[in-house]
């Protein structure tokens, strides 16, 4: 019988080893992917099932400034203890009630401001630049 609980506490033992090496190369695995990915996600939309789940959310995400920083840098405070969860990246999240669907421009959200004002910098240009040939033509036509 004693015999039998060694073997059973050594294939326990070598299945925990098995397991925490698995478990290192993963986190090992992650932590590469983490420093090799240069994607950072700027929004984010998410749907509830329940009006009541989405208040709770932006409840608990638009605390008061202070409350904030008080949970990022305190290491004694009870607030701190009870919204650490919610830190992501060693920052919160700014959560507000999305726009409608249909007034999103949806090409734009993988581009930042600067390509967005670039492009209508550049459609301006061009239409300032048609609208002159047009006048110049019917100048000379006229």
């Amino acid at each position: 019988m004693k015999a039998s609980t060694g073997k059973q506490k050594e294939k326990r033992k070598l299945k925990k080893e098995k397991a925490e090496e698995k478990i290192k190369k993963l986190k090992d695995k992650y932590i590469s992917l983490n420093d090799t990915n240069t994607n950072n996600v700027n929004c984010a939309y998410v749907v509830f099932r329940s009006m009541e789940g989405k208040e709770r959310v932006e409840r608990a995400y638009n605390r008061l400034k202070g409350t904030r920083r008080c949970t990022l840098f305190c290491t004694s405070c009870c607030s701190n203890r009870k919204y650490r969860n919610l830190i992501l990246q060693g920052k919160f999240l700014n959560v507000r009630e999305a726009r409608d669907p249909s007034l999103i421009l949806w090409e734009n959200l993988g581009s930042t401001k600067y390509e967005q004002s670039l492009r209508i910098f550049v459609a301006s240009i061009v239409g300032i630049i048609l609208l002159a040939i047009t006048a110049v033509i019917n100048l000379y036509a006229a």
